[in-house]
């Protein structure tokens, strides 16, 4: 049995879905979901807000400057950029 807080744990989603995942198209496909869920899983396990990481770096990507691209990631993204107030909910 997984428990929350592990990697098994963390998983959970992605093994409800298993069925889903078998279709994603191509193997390309694949590792790009792979990619996602890993950015997803640190993020969470570093107790940020998932959709809020997203929604922020989605958003600063283009403009971003290369030297400091290590701010995208999630843990660069939780000490300099994040907001310091609760993060709004998807649908708020």
């Amino acid at each position: 049995m997984a428990r929350h807080g592990t990697p098994d744990g963390y998983l959970g989603g992605v093994v409800l879905g298993r069925r889903n995942w078998l279709h994603v198209g191509q193997e390309s496909g694949g590792e790009k979901a792979v990619n996602l869920f890993s950015l997803m899983i640190t993020c969470n396990r570093l107790g940020g807000e998932p959709y809020a990481y997203l929604h922020d770096i989605l958003r600063r990507l283009p403009t971003h400057p290369n030297k400091d691209i290590w701010q995208l990631t999630p843990r660069g993204w939780k000490e300099t950029l994040a907001p310091k107030s609760p993060p709004l909910s998807p649908s708020g």
